[in-house]
């Protein structure tokens, strides 16, 4: 549990060789026999990360329900004997991180794979598990407009998250998954891109085609570029929703 494991790192070069040995190992005990009720959620998370990076999408969406479930129920009574010396206490807390992140892999596993619906629900859990996953949570309106909802419920939602991230306290802004320029940047964006008219016309978006405005989407990336420039005011590195928010922006200028 206490790998030093997060959303951005399991990417990384070494962390892949780290999580693809562990994938051998365990692989290779399951393979020695009957491992049922020997495993808890936190062998099946890390092997759904590498399976992940893998690009191994079933498999890893199948890892990840299972320590889903499983640190759900090792909420309630931990078995001790899988977490080393944690205390209770310890454990719990990263049985809630461990429910959080598997939650936000599921959500962007179905994201990706355009199963919208489905992907809404997981970010939705993640934000329940933590209410400060904004990272989250800025994919669930975007996810109504994929979903085809009534504009203005879009609209609110989007209202809504931008409000939720206004009303985190500064103090604690640092305790987010993300940065929160960042995160008001991406969900910036992604309104935007609601906004934006579409080159290529889609019968399937033909219902919203209405409510594309060129001026709406520009307003929203000065936002988004406004945002993520503050990271890099700060001494920060500038994110890659910097670039995003400029190119987004330019294309809306020139629909003008």
């Amino acid at each position: 549990l206490h790998a030093p494991l997060n959303r951005q790192n399991f990417k990384s070069g070494e962390m892949r060789g780290r999580l693809e040995s562990f994938y051998v190992n365990m692989s290779a005990l399951e393979r020695a026999g009957d491992t049922s009720g020997q495993l808890g959620p936190v062998p099946h998370f890390v092997r759904a990360l590498h399976f992940f990076n893998a690009g191994q999408y079933a498999a890893a969406e199948r890892d990840l329900n299972v320590a889903h479930d499983n640190a759900l129920q090792e909420l309630g009574q931990p078995n001790l004997a899988w977490y080393g010396p944690a205390t209770v206490d310890e454990i719990r807390l990263d049985l809630k991180k461990l429910l959080e992140d598997a939650a936000y892999h599921l959500g962007i596993i179905n994201y990706n794979s355009g199963q919208y619906e489905r992907a809404r629900g997981w970010f939705s859990t993640a934000c329940k598990h933590n209410s400060l996953d904004f990272r989250s949570r800025i994919y669930i309106p975007e996810l109504l407009f994929f979903e085809m909802v009534p504009f203005d419920e879009i609209v609110r939602e989007f209202a809504s998250v931008e409000n939720e991230l206004n009303a985190v306290p500064v103090q604690n802004r640092n305790r987010m998954t993300q940065n929160w320029d960042e995160a008001v940047a991406s969900l910036k964006i992604r309104e935007g891109n609601c906004y934006l008219p579409k080159l290529v016309p889609l019968g399937w978006r033909a219902a919203l085609a209405g409510y594309e405005n060129a001026h709406l989407a520009a307003k929203a990336y000065i936002v988004a570029v406004k945002s993520s420039d503050k990271i890099g005011a700060l001494g920060g590195r500038r994110p890659l929703t910097s670039s995003f928010a400029r190119f987004s922006l330019a294309q809306a200028l020139e629909r003008l």
